[in-house]
Formats: structure tokens, sequence, C-alpha cells
């Protein structure tokens, strides 16, 4: 199977759409709009902001892994979406706290 690295993210805020390339080691969580500011974060249930935003799903996705950091780990109380977004929230304070 050959993987697609080319996606076109388009902001739900603005509308505009760019093609990027996505990385093959990790899973891009955040993306700041070049035009309006926006930072997409993934959707609920999504793993990557190429998933939520994209026009082709992230390499592992697209690669059908089932062990990699695309798939959250449900914790004891079986909620991976909630433990998840709030590990997004956490490092979204850390990205807002580089940026300035």
């Amino acid at each position: 199977m050959t993987v697609i690295l080319q996606s076109t993210l388009t902001c739900p805020n603005c509308s505009v759409a760019k093609v990027e390339t996505m990385p093959t080691d990790a899973c891009r969580y955040f993306y700041e709009c070049t035009t309006c500011g926006t930072l997409l974060k993934p959707k609920h249930g999504d793993c990557c902001v190429f998933c939520s935003y994209g026009s082709v799903p992230c390499p592992p996705i697209q690669e059908g892994k089932e062990d990699d950091c695309c798939h959250a780990q449900p914790d004891s109380t079986g909620r991976a979406d909630q433990r998840r977004d709030s590990l997004l929230d956490a490092d979204h304070e850390r990205y807002c706290a580089s940026t300035k």
C-alpha cells in the first residue's frame, strides 16, 4: 500500500485550504491557520488535525496500524477520548507559552 503524505487542511473558521506534508513518525495535534490564526486541534474521536480537517487521513490511519500514537488507550474508566482531550489541552497550554 502506498501512503499518501500530502493532505489539504481546510480551516473550519475561514475555509482557507492549504496543502501540508504529514509527518510519518508522529501525530500532529495542532495546526495554526496561516490566514486567520485559528488553532486547530483534533475533533472528538480523531487522532490528529489531518484526520479531522484534512483531505487524506494521517499515515498511521492509512496503514491501519492499531498500536501507534493515533489510537488512544482507554484509562481505567474506559474514556480514551476524554483523557486524550485533557492531554491535548495541556499540550495547547505549553504551545501557547512557547510562542509568547
